[in-house]
């Protein structure tokens, strides 16, 4: 995963939102979905979500990243996520990658149907008969510990221009195997005023794992610009 937050240092800044979506609240314990316009650009007015709320986007048919842009604060005290999902095997999918970011690879069956590749620049390869699923990389390559031929090529820029996703990992071998897991997506968030992550609120932009290491998704990007961005 990649992450870079912007503090300006001036005043009276653009990041160009017109204010047209008007404000997103989500209160807590409430999961709020928008569905992200076709070029990925939310021109929101303020941005606030309470902790234990979670605010969440569906994908575009080109799959852009997400853009959200305030005109006003961006105040984030629950959680703003755009992470992967986890493949499966029944039904036999890759999980889809978080918004902006790239699905995993389909399981294998039987000896006919070999486990196939994620997607995207870092993706992990399908399992061989000797060498387990490839993890996807993205600003990094996997630890040391589980380096593999099958695992992702590293990618992207420390900049995050242009943003981009993670990638997915390799699917298993079984009858049916298991689905590689989605990357996460990528977001930047932008406010004209101040960006304030207080704990225990998040920007999440995880790939898919379903709790192991075997084939994950890696993560995504974040990048965070305002005059000020405090908090976590």
């Amino acid at each position: 995963m990649a992450i870079c937050a912007g503090v300006a240092s001036a005043q009276n800044f653009d990041f160009g939102s017109d204010g047209t979506f008007g404000p997103i609240r989500v209160v807590g314990g409430e999961t709020v979905t928008v569905n992200l316009p076709p070029d990925g650009v939310i021109h929101a007015t303020w941005v606030a979500v309470a902790a234990g709320g979670t605010l969440k986007f569906n994908r575009n048919a080109l799959n852009t990243p997400v853009y959200l842009l305030a005109t006003e604060d961006v105040l984030v005290g629950g959680s703003i996520n755009v992470s992967g999902e986890v493949g499966t095997s029944n039904p036999p999918v890759g999980g889809r990658g978080g918004p902006g970011g790239f699905d995993g690879g389909m399981p294998g069956f039987g000896g006919g149907v070999p486990p196939g590749a994620g997607h995207g620049p870092g993706a992990g390869l399908g399992q061989t008969a000797t060498v387990p699923a490839g993890l996807a990389a993205y600003g990094t390559a996997a630890p040391p510990h589980l380096a593999r031929p099958t695992n992702g090529l590293v990618y992207g820029s420390p900049s995050l221009i242009p943003m981009v996703g993670g990638s997915g990992g390799g699917g298993t071998a079984g009858q049916p195997g298991t689905g590689g897991m989605g990357g996460g997506g990528a977001i930047l968030i932008a406010s004209n005023t101040r960006i304030d992550i207080p704990s225990p609120g998040n920007v999440l932009a995880r790939g898919g794992n379903g709790g192991c290491r075997v084939n994950e998704g890696s993560g995504g990007a974040i990048r965070l610009l305002a005059p000020v961005v405090a908090g976590n």
